[in-house]
């Protein structure tokens, strides 16, 4: 049996030369794929690393601020301290009577009793002391510390005394709750809501 072309020369020297430069442009073609092969490769393992580092990074932030959410606020000793004097003068210059109005959920609770505390040890007495109410329900837009904004004057020292401890408060309308007097001239409301 014969291959096509065997027996003539003219055919056998074109189909070998057909046959070498077919090998030659396959073994050139190998190469080249295997050049494209080891660049996309090592890209390839670039890329993979930077997005795995990328959602390394953004796991960690999700978990810091999960963290942030679940750590209790805590009044350092030198808040503790500066917010005591803050308080001292806004009592001494303006008399108020404060309520605390607490939201019932326990870092809440101890965040806010921990202030009642300071206020108590700030200087205020029988005729401007402070009360306190707790209060429950669902309020998922409510957080923070918020004044009464009303007296003006005296609501923004109080905020002042706040922030000299590192405290943030908002002045806002205080939320109407069931067991929400109504608020004298000289009586200011702090609402102390979960972080």
């Amino acid at each position: 049996m014969g291959y096509p072309g065997w027996d003539s020369l003219g055919s056998v020297t074109r189909i070998h030369n057909w046959a070498e430069g077919l090998g030659i442009f396959f073994l050139a073609a190998l190469v080249f794929c295997e050049v494209v092969s080891f660049k996309y490769g090592h890209r390839r393992d670039a890329l993979a690393e930077a997005q795995q580092e990328a959602v390394q990074r953004d796991s960690d932030d999700r978990l810091s601020r999960i963290a942030k959410d679940v750590t209790p606020r805590k009044i350092t000793e030198a808040q503790y301290a500066t917010l005591r004097e803050a308080l001292k003068g806004f009592i001494t210059k303006y008399r108020p009577h404060v309520t605390f109005y607490i939201y019932d959920e326990p870092e809440t609770v101890s965040y806010g009793n921990r202030m009642v505390e300071i206020y108590g040890e700030a200087g205020a007495g029988q005729s401007h002391g402070s009360g306190t109410w707790r209060f429950g329900g669902h309020y998922p837009d409510e957080h923070g510390i918020k004044i009464a904004d009303q007296p003006a004057p005296a609501a923004k020292a109080l905020q002042q005394a706040f922030a000299a401890a590192g405290i943030e408060t908002v002045l806002a309308p205080i939320q109407k709750h069931s067991n929400t007097r109504t608020v004298g001239p000289e009586e200011f409301l702090v609402e102390i809501w979960p972080k």
